[in-house]
């Protein structure tokens, strides 16, 4: 499982070594649009997640991973239109997202962490799982193989520390506190 852009594979190991560790830092400078602007690595990435949806294999993109996902699928990505979403919001699970495999015993509403500026469309074929207040297109699923989840359920305590340590600004720039997202990654 790779930082931000996710993938397990079987039998393509050199393949995927190759996907690039995405760090949410990287994500969240604001002279950075992850999708918009013309970046090899994330060509890169993006053709290598396209070949393994051609041949079903199964992928996991988180944050920016998620997004990466999306335009593979041909949806766009923007910022999002509700500003940032920084900090443990609870996630709403769709109906969809409520009878799916992966979220069956995921209590709705659980709060997760959330840490971006865009958003994308919803891909078409794709089954929506989860929203927010803030982001409506939170997860979704395409086929059986395939999971975009824009929020963090992968961030320790420790992960988290240090992003609030390391991106102060971003974080109060989308009106959050620092310090209290810390918190309330040890509850």
């Amino acid at each position: 499982l790779f930082h931000n852009l996710g993938a397990l594979v079987d039998g393509e190991q050199a393949e995927v070594e190759r996907l690039p560790r995405l760090g949410i830092l990287q994500f969240a400078k604001e002279d950075f649009r992850a999708i918009g602007e013309p970046d090899p690595v994330l060509g890169q990435a993006r053709k290598l997640i396209e070949k393994m949806i051609k041949d079903k294999k199964p992928v996991l993109g988180i944050c920016l991973g998620a997004q990466l996902i999306a335009t593979a699928l041909g949806a766009k990505v923007y910022p999002n239109s509700n500003g940032r979403e920084v900090g443990w919001k609870p996630l709403e699970l769709s109906m969809n997202g409520i009878m799916d495999p992966l979220f069956k015993d995921f209590p709705n509403y659980t709060k997760v962490l959330h840490w971006h500026g865009d958003t994308f469309d919803l891909p078409k074929g794709a089954v929506h799982l989860a929203s927010t207040e803030k982001t409506q297109n939170q997860a979704f699923r395409y086929g059986k193989n395939v999971y975009a989840l824009q929020f963090h359920l992968e961030a320790t305590q420790a992960m988290v520390q240090e992003w609030v340590e390391a991106d102060e600004k971003y974080v109060r720039e989308a009106g959050e506190e620092p310090q209290q997202i810390a918190e309330e990654a040890f509850e």
